[in-house]
């Protein structure tokens, strides 16, 4: 999606990565706190959440990130959002 948003706005707008940012800092903070490598979790599982249609994110993820998933579907409360 990075490619089709650099191609929209055009070459005067840089267009950041907060993905790639955020995976780039919490790697640089594991190399300056190896300590932590110890308590992490090697046999974690992934949760996908959606607010959306969960076939319609589930084609999305497919699609964008090759990955097959099940989606659970949820609904946020109005106290969640403030």
């Amino acid at each position: 999606m990075e490619k089709e948003f650099k191609k929209i706005m055009g070459k005067k707008v840089k267009v950041l990565s907060s993905g790639k940012i955020t995976a780039n800092s919490l790697k640089a903070y594991f190399e300056r706190h190896p300590e932590i490598e110890s308590k992490l979790s090697k046999k974690g599982k992934r949760k996908f959440l959606t607010t959306d249609n969960p076939d319609r994110f589930k084609e999305f993820v497919q699609k964008n990130f090759g990955m097959k998933i099940q989606p659970t579907p949820i609904q946020l409360s109005q106290e969640a959002c403030l």
